[in-house]
């Protein structure tokens, strides 16, 4: 009975794989394209390297859960994917590097994408100017409880932040959420606000892995890089540069509960900023108001009040 559910599991994943496609997208050139031989048009029907959509958009609405979507070289001016739903869908989305794929906002008010199921991936791909006044996430937010949302060699700059102290950070982790960062950098979030930051932990599961936090501004709010708070919050950083960052507390990072792990991390020139009437406001490099930390072959070095 054990060896034939095995067996029936065994089937349905590798059913999966067979039946996932890939989806293709390009703008309206094929200068320095990897993936696609011919310009992006909506009527393509983005399943072969040669007919790509022109738009994420376009090619989200024919994706299902399984597929992964190349997208190539090129600007592309998207905001929220799906008419505002976000992606509910299972989707690996791969570009063509950091400096080849860039998806702007234009700096109009609305985030990239609300994540709302479980197991997305982004890759290689570089996400700018985005702004959101009304809400946490000025680029993603990612719905309660989701696992498996995964940003590996992404790029996440320039975004402006908001005029609404605590609504700034770039990526927003709600309740029960579990995301992973790979050999990314986050730079120059908050950097035109009040409300800035660059991940908001909100009682959820934070890793991060050979990454880079530089320039990242929370003026009016607590931790530049890094805001851990409400019940639990789990974050685990190694190998990772935390440099220039700023807030009222703890410039790179804020603890305000939780469990905070970091290994082999540099941390310089962090420094706090804002109200410096509030005796409690400092912390260059790390504020903790609460729960347990560790940090083991670390460097502290020109961070100040």
């Amino acid at each position: 009975m054990k060896l034939a559910k095995v067996l029936f599991i065994t089937l349905l994943f590798f059913t999966a794989q067979l039946n996932a496609k890939k989806i293709y997208v390009n703008d309206n050139s094929t200068t320095g394209d990897v993936y696609t031989s011919a310009v992006g048009l909506a009527a393509n029907n983005g399943t072969t390297s040669a007919t790509p959509k022109l738009t994420l958009a376009q090619a989200y609405t024919v994706a299902v859960a399984g597929d992964t979507i190349f997208i190539d070289r090129g600007t592309y001016v998207e905001n929220t994917i799906n008419g505002g739903i976000g992606i509910n869908k299972s989707l690996t989305f791969i570009g063509a590097g950091t400096g080849n794929t860039i998806f702007t906002g234009n700096a109009t008010n609305n985030r990239f994408a609300t994540l709302s199921t479980n197991n997305i991936v982004f890759q290689s791909m570089t996400f700018v100017n985005y702004y959101y006044d009304v809400a946490q996430g000025q680029v993603f937010t990612i719905n309660t409880n989701l696992t498996g949302i995964v940003f590996n060699n992404v790029v996440i700059r320039k975004n402006p932040g908001a005029t609404v102290a605590g609504n700034g950070a770039n990526v927003y982790m709600s309740s029960g959420s579990n995301v992973t960062f790979n050999s990314s950098v986050i730079s120059c979030s908050g950097w035109n606000a009040d409300g800035g930051g660059s991940i908001a932990v909100d009682n959820s599961t934070l890793t991060v892995n050979s990454c880079l936090f530089i320039d990242d501004r929370n003026f009016a709010d607590w931790g530049g890089a890094i805001k851990m708070f409400n019940a639990s919050p789990v974050v685990t950083v190694s190998n990772t540069t935390f440099n220039r960052c700023s807030s009222r507390r703890g410039g790179a990072i804020y603890q305000g509960s939780g469990v905070l792990t970091v290994t082999g991390s540099y941390f310089s020139n962090n420094f706090t900023a804002g109200d410096a009437s509030d005796p409690l406001n400092g912390g260059g490099a790390f504020y903790k108001l609460a729960g347990t930390t560790t940090f083991s072959n670390c460097v502290f070095t020109g961070d100040r009040k």
